[in-house]
């Protein structure tokens, strides 16, 4: 038996070649001096962090979320049609509860599956929110744009939608 690791495998980060990418890589801390360059001796901030501004970038993204949803109509229309049809189907079965305990838990029942019906009927979003993970990930590890900035514009331009749909499902079933 041979007490040495195999052939091709380092054991100290010292016999590694720069730049060679391997698990080692990791030995090397990041520190904020690395994002400095010296001026006249003293380290010196190399300027904006980001190109755009915080309200153009919300923008941009904005545009952005405004022109996908355009582009898959299918994912609100198929969302609006199931809760059409759900709060019919809720607004028959529950309908004229009794002043009894047996009324309120009925009401206490219709509310369990509006809410279930709500959280289940988001999954129809799901592929999508996947696939723009990895441009989320990819834009902001190169600072393109702020987690915030995505936040925020996708809050604003799908808030519309989120209560088109919760108005025609409340307007249903009341």
């Amino acid at each position: 038996m041979c007490s040495q690791a195999s052939p091709g495998y380092y054991t100290y980060s010292s016999e590694i070649l720069p730049a060679t990418p391997t698990p080692h890589s990791s030995d090397y801390i990041v520190d904020e001096s690395d994002y400095l360059t010296p001026a006249n001796g003293k380290p010196e901030h190399l300027g904006p962090k980001f190109s755009n501004s915080y309200i153009g970038e919300t923008w941009i993204l904005m545009r952005r979320n405004f022109i996908n949803i355009r582009r898959t109509p299918e994912l609100f229309l198929s969302r609006l049609m199931v809760l059409t049809f759900m709060g019919i189907m809720m607004a028959t079965m529950f309908k004229n509860p009794k002043d009894t305990l047996q009324g309120i838990t009925n009401r206490l029942s219709f509310f369990i599956f509006t809410v279930c019906l709500f959280f289940f009927s988001s999954n129809d979003a799901v592929p999508a929110f996947i696939q723009e993970r990895f441009i989320f990930i990819r834009e902001t590890s190169h600072n393109a744009y702020r987690a915030s900035t995505y936040t925020i514009a996708s809050l604003i331009t799908h808030m519309p939608f989120l209560a088109l749909q919760a108005l025609t499902y409340a307007g249903i079933v009341w």
